[in-house]
């Protein structure tokens, strides 16, 4: 049938000279980078996920998006990206963090009082300990969960069960 949307395609310069195919033409595909740069890696991955790979998202999501699992709030990202001499607003943390969520590159785990991002995107639920204020991670199966379906509202069906078991140190 014909070619597919146009957002559908990855970019010339990544399919020709991407990561996957070890060539970099310089200035021509756009890419100013060394081949063996981590951003190589997660500016595809910002593609694939349907986001334009901006230096914002770039900065912030070299934070992140490293392959350890870890739980942060908004205030908690944007000390770190001061820290690692990343200029950039609060503003522009919460709106880059809420296009990873939409993207499914991060989750969100909604506290009473705020917002936890976390990198774990697989089924999982968490414990908080209220003492101390630390997230972790638990694993789907260690919950057994009965749910009787029939007192949902007609015609609903379950999309997700997030659990948060609160404990005391």
């Amino acid at each position: 049938m014909g070619e597919p949307p146009r957002a559908q395609q990855r970019p010339e310069w990544l399919v020709t000279h991407g990561p996957r195919s070890g060539r970099h033409c310089g200035a021509q595909c756009g890419m100013d980078q060394d081949m063996t740069d981590p951003n190589i890696a997660l500016r595809e991955r910002l593609i694939t996920a349907g986001l334009r790979p901006t230096s914002k998202r770039l900065a912030l999501g070299g934070l992140v998006l490293n392959g350890a699992n870890r739980h942060f709030s908004a205030e908690q990202m944007w000390n770190d990206a001061q820290s690692a001499g990343i200029r950039v607003s609060l503003a522009t943390v919460y709106n880059t963090l809420r296009a990873f969520v939409d993207s499914s590159l991060l989750q969100v785990v909604q506290l009473q009082r705020s917002d936890v991002f976390d990198t774990n995107t697989h089924p999982h639920h968490h414990v908080l300990d209220e003492t101390t204020g630390q997230l972790t991670d638990l694993e789907d199966a260690a919950v057994t969960l009965t749910l009787d379906e029939g007192f949902l509202p007609p015609g609903a069906t379950v999309q997700d069960v997030d659990i948060v078991v609160r404990v005391r140190s």
